[in-house]
């Protein structure tokens, strides 16, 4: 950690969303929709369950940009992600 700058060693990750995941289901409950109920349920970057905190000091215009960039590929199936 730089007290002079304001740096700190600690990366970024991506954080889970667990209140857009807990409105999403709550409002198919509302709707009436119990289908996804017993299942397992997927929020992922498209849809909007995953993301970079709103505010983050330690991540230049630079980087927010090549993410926002890289995020918008991931959704439109330009980058694929696959788990093996």
């Amino acid at each position: 950690y730089d007290d002079e700058q304001d740096l700190s060693a600690s990366l970024t990750t991506a954080m889970c969303d667990y209140g857009f995941a807990f409105d999403s289901l709550i409002e198919r409950l509302m709707d009436g929709d119990t289908s996804f109920l017993g299942r397992t349920n997927l929020f992922d970057l498209s849809s909007g369950g995953i993301g970079l905190p709103e505010e983050n000091p330690h991540l230049s215009k630079d980087t927010l940009e090549a993410v926002e960039q890289a995020a918008e590929a991931i959704k439109s199936g330009e980058i694929l992600i696959t788990v093996k």
